[in-house]
C-alpha cells in the first residue's frame, strides 16, 4: 500500500515514500524429464511492485539528491531474482556540479528467461528478460553539469552471460566557452552516438557525430 519509511542519513532523516506491493502465488509450468515425461512443477514466487517512489537527501537544509516517479516490479522465486526499475534522479551539488535524467535497471538472476506479467499497483508490468546472469543500466535523457559546461545524451550498458554491450546516442558537448550564448567558442560535438559489443571474439566499436568549430 501507500507509505513512507523514514531512515536516517549522516544524522538526518530522509524519507522514502510511495506504494509497495507484495503478492505471494504459486505457478505451475510444464517440463519434460531425462525419460520424457510430461513434468508438472509448481513454484512458489513472490512479487514485489512499486509505484510512485520517491526520496530526497537533503544537506544543510538544501536537497543533495533527489529519486521521483520510481516505478518498477520484481520478481522472487527460491532460484532468484527477476525485474526492472525506473527512477527520475537529479543531483544538485551546488554551482559546480550536478546532473539530472531518467535512469533504469533490470536484472535476472535465473537461469531460465523470464516472459510473464506481474501486477505493480493494480497496473500489469510485463517482465520479458533473458536468462540471466543478465544485468542492463541505462540513462534516458541525462544532462551532466559541471561548471558552465553541459553534457547531453542517453546511454545503455547491459552484460548477458559473458557479453557486455553498451552504446550512447544523442550526445552534445561544447569544448569551450560561452556555452548557450552568441559568444561560443570552441569545438561543438552534435548527436553523437555509438556503441560497442565485447565478448570471446574481442572487441567491436562503432560510432559517429558532427563536430564542428564555433567561434
Amino acid at each position: 500500500g501507500q507509505g513512507g519509511i523514514t531512515v536516517s542519513i549522516a544524522g538526518q532523516p530522509q524519507t522514502l515514500a510511495g506504494s509497495f506491493s507484495f503478492e505471494q502465488n504459486t505457478r505451475t509450468s510444464v517440463t519434460v524429464d531425462q525419460d520424457g515425461e510430461v513434468v508438472l512443477v509448481q513454484e512458489k514466487q513472490m512479487v514485489l511492485g512499486l509505484t510512485d517512489v520517491s526520496l530526497a537527501l537533503t544537506a544543510g537544509g538544501a536537497p543533495l539528491v533527489t529519486l521521483s516517479d520510481g516505478h518498477g516490479a520484481f520478481l522472487i522465486t527460491d532460484t532468484g531474482v527477476a525485474g526492472e526499475l525506473s527512477v527520475q534522479v537529479s543531483v544538485n551539488a551546488g554551482q559546480d556540479l550536478g546532473f539530472d535524467g531518467t535512469f533504469g535497471v533490470a536484472l535476472n538472476t535465473l537461469s531460465t528467461a523470464v516472459n510473464q506479467s506481474v501486477s505493480a499497483g493494480g497496473a500489469q508490468v510485463l517482465l520479458d528478460l533473458p536468462g540471466g546472469p543478465y544485468l542492463r543500466v541505462s540513462g534516458s535523457e541525462v544532462t551532466l553539469s559541471l561548471g558552465d559546461h553541459h553534457i547531453q545524451g542517453s546511454f545503455s550498458f547491459e552484460k548477458e552471460g559473458s557479453t557486455i554491450r553498451g552504446g550512447v546516442s544523442g550526445v552534445n558537448v561544447l569544448l569551450g566557452t560561452g556555452e548557450g550564448t552568441a559568444a561560443e567558442t570552441g569545438v561543438r560535438l552534435r548527436d553523437a552516438r555509438g556503441g560497442f559489443v565485447l565478448d570471446s571474439d574481442g572487441l567491436a566499436l562503432k560510432a559517429e557525430g558532427s563536430v564542428a568549430l564555433v567561434g
